[in-house]
């Protein structure tokens, strides 16, 4: 036969499907873990950056493009807070700092060209 793929959107609107966030035990104590830990190895990447503060405008893009993370880890702490009718708050704020990151990668990129 035919080798074929199930696609990974529903043909109507073309959006992805993806499996639902669970609040339950398993996904809360798993964050317990994952967040601090992921935290504690930005912060010490950014710390250097800020400790070591020779370069400032390439340096200022890195702190920038390493906020993301942060951000990233708050933003998605609120959203598993929140109701669903509220979930466009902060899907819009982590879309319009993921652009703001993206730019400053592009800047920093264009240093050093």
């Amino acid at each position: 036969g035919v080798l074929t793929c199930r696609p990974l959107y529903k043909e109507e609107n073309m959006a992805v499907v993806l499996p639902p966030v669970t609040r339950n035990a398993y996904t809360i104590s798993l964050l317990a873990v994952v967040v601090p830990l992921v935290l504690a190895i930005n912060g010490t990447h950014l710390w250097s950056h800020l400790k070591n503060y020779q370069s400032p405008v390439t340096q200022r893009y890195c702190i920038r493009i390493l906020l993301i993370v942060p951000v990233y880890v708050a933003l998605a702490l609120i959203s598993i807070v929140i109701s669903v009718e509220h979930q466009w708050l902060p899907d819009l704020l982590r879309v319009a700092y993921e652009a703001f990151t993206i730019y400053n990668f592009m800047a920093l990129m264009q240093q050093f060209s």
